[in-house]
């Protein structure tokens, strides 16, 4: 006797659902250069992956990250300096796996053309992998995360307990990471710079951030705070950070922050 079974599964009922979510999250958006694609893969914080894709040769374009990753692991206090010997090695291995070079921060692959979805597939699950190097990877000591320490012992002085690791809604992004959120009379996201070296793909970053957090929501304050002793600060990246901050300082202007926090409890 053959036993027969009832499946109430159709595979072209699976295929066509699969085909509706890989459409709605996938968005790709023309740059200055190229496109960039936003893919329903995320890193470890939450954030959603984008690759950017630019021409490079008649047969050949780039796919790269913008630093996107690397900068969110030296957010996370990962030192991946050469002179971080564990760190640089489990770097250099996923980049030796992954074909991948890197240029300061980003991470990039030449990709032949015509363009092949699979490429751009298996470029962003690299960047995946080497994010959760977090995990894996020895984190930077307690004295590198100055800005960070300094703004700690600022609020504990003036009896102020912000949330820590908080996220934000924007307009676009669902959930954007700041280091603090006070939510007194005014409500401020502030978020330190504690990275190492150059800065500009992290102000790049950080300015659409705090655009699309402000186009969410108008009456919350934006804070960034850096250290000018650890780090590569250009013309265009201070300009970025006072075009879209409240406040914007290194974190010895003791003044001014004690003066934007005083405005959180005014009325």
């Amino acid at each position: 006797m053959t036993e027969t079974t009832n499946n109430p599964i159709s595979s072209d009922l699976l295929r066509q659902a699969l085909s509706s979510f890989w459409n709605e999250q996938l968005t790709v958006e023309e740059t200055r250069n190229g496109l960039a694609a936003a893919l329903p893969l995320m890193y470890p914080d939450g954030m959603q992956v984008v690759v950017n894709i630019e021409p490079f040769a008649p047969a050949q374009a780039m796919v790269s990250d913008r630093g996107r990753t690397l900068i969110a692991l030296e957010q996370g206090g990962i030192n991946l300096e050469s002179r971080s010997k564990h760190n640089h090695a489990l770097l250099e291995e996923k980049k030796k796996i992954f074909d991948l070079d890197q240029d300061g921060y980003e991470l990039r692959k030449l990709i032949r053309l015509p363009l092949n979805g699979i490429d751009v597939q298996l470029f962003a699950e690299s960047l995946v992998s080497i994010s959760h190097l977090v995990y894996r990877a020895e984190t930077r000591g307690i004295q590198e995360h100055v800005v960070h320490n300094a703004l700690q012992r600022t609020f504990e002085a003036k009896h102020l307990k912000p949330k820590e690791n908080a996220f934000l809604p924007g307009k676009v992004v669902d959930r954007i990471p700041v280091d603090f959120l006070f939510e007194e009379k005014r409500i401020m996201a502030m978020k330190s710079i504690d990275i190492h070296g150059r800065v500009r793909d992290h102000m790049e970053q950080w300015g659409w951030r705090w655009t699309d957090l402000h186009n969410q929501n108008p009456n919350v304050l934006r804070a960034m705070i850096y250290n000018p002793d650890q780090q590569d600060w250009d013309e265009t990246s201070l300009k970025i950070g006072r075009e879209v901050c409240d406040l914007f300082c290194p974190y010895f202007e003791s003044e001014q922050i004690s003066d934007a926090l005083a405005v959180l409890q005014a009325a």
